[in-house]
């Protein structure tokens, strides 16, 4: 149950504050190696979700979708890319819709939808601009960057009902971007029994109100002057803003990894990530590193909350650095496959954290 309050929540966090280990605040870590088979292709993984019990994961761009069994065991590669209309030329992304999976094929324009046997279902074109969707009780959400939709409406999200006809088009946050960005392929996520928004130009995480058909604000990330979206002056000059955000000087993006009782921030600077996990309850935040540099690249990425556990995909070559460097009795295995010294696919960590009370 989220308060009411909470949509007023500021978290201010000092981008420059004394930094921690990560291992030195995780409270257990469980790694999952995917069985190495013929049809295992998984050199990066970017999506995740877990479908009734089982994990699905994916690269992004060309690479297929891949269903295993909870202790890891491969039960299909559903090799779908390809030129066929039932096929996608590139995974853009990929979300669950109800029983399905939904690929949004940007090449094509288009979302094709598989059950998990990977049999096609259907195909929706997607005639619209966009840098981002996601389907969500029976309602198409567009992230259209702030483009003129119907040469009226200047917004950052349309809304279709399931037959693609035009609802509304909202503008959570009032001020456009200055130029179109990503941190990802989506800036909409599931969030318990409804969805967030958050564009990485945004210091603030907007979640959907099924009720005022509204994205409400969620909280706000302040990282002082450090973050330069709230001077109007960057606004008002395109050159200056591109120029600003090639400096590396300033923080230009944030993602948030958002979960029940914590979030876990990540903004780039001086030409790398930085990590930040924030406990919700009390506003308490820790600035993290890790034995290997990898939480500054993208070779360890946050990927979804599943209750207090946070989980990562790791590079087949990290893992072992990662899991040497974890305290006594903290680690274990979570799949069947045990090896990691022949693994050559990335891998996911559940990672749970200790109490903030014993941050730094």
């Amino acid at each position: 149950m989220w308060s009411v309050q909470e949509s007023q929540t500021v978290y201010k966090i000092d981008g420059h504050s004394e930094v921690q280990p990560i291992n030195e605040i995780i409270g257990n870590a469980e790694l999952f190696l995917f069985q190495d088979t013929e049809d295992t292709d998984l050199p990066h993984i970017l999506f995740f979700d877990v479908w009734n019990g089982n994990i699905v994961v994916s690269p992004f761009g060309f690479g297929n979708i891949h269903l295993f069994d909870p202790q890891g065991n491969l039960i299909r590669n559903f090799k779908r890319m390809g030129e066929s209309d039932e096929n996608y030329y590139a995974l853009w992304y990929f979300w669950l819709d109800r029983q399905n999976i939904a690929v949004y094929d940007a090449t094509n324009r288009r979302i094709n939808y598989y059950n998990s046997y990977a049999e096609f279902v259907k195909t929706l074109p997607i005639g619209y601009p966009t840098t981002g969707m996601y389907s969500f009780n029976d309602q198409l959400f567009f992230d259209t960057s702030d483009r003129l939709y119907n040469g009226e409406d200047s917004v950052s999200v349309v809304v279709l009902n399931s037959d693609l006809e035009y609802q509304f088009g909202l503008l959570p946050y009032k001020i456009p971007e200055p130029f179109r960005t990503s941190w990802q392929p989506n800036n909409f996520v599931p969030y318990g029994e409804t969805i967030l928004y958050q564009d990485p130009l945004n210091k603030t995480m907007f979640k959907w109100n099924e009720v005022s058909h509204s994205f409400d604000a969620l909280f706000t990330i302040d990282l002082g002057e450090d973050w330069v979206w709230d001077k109007e002056e960057y606004y008002s000059n395109k050159a200056l803003a591109k120029q600003l955000e090639s400096s590396g000087e300033k923080i230009v993006k944030m993602k948030n990894t958002v979960g029940e009782n914590y979030i876990f921030l990540r903004f780039e600077q001086y030409g790398g990530f930085h990590s930040i996990l924030i406990d919700r309850r009390n506003g308490k935040y820790q600035k993290l590193s890790s034995n290997q540099g990898i939480l500054e690249n993208r070779s360890f990425v946050p990927l979804k909350w599943i209750g207090d556990s946070l989980v990562f995909t790791i590079e087949s070559d990290k893992i072992k650095g990662f899991v040497d460097a974890l305290p006594e009795g903290k680690f274990s295995f979570k799949s069947k496959n045990t090896v990691i010294s022949t693994n050559k696919n990335a891998a996911l960590l559940w990672l749970t954290f200790k109490n903030s009370a014993e941050w730094k």
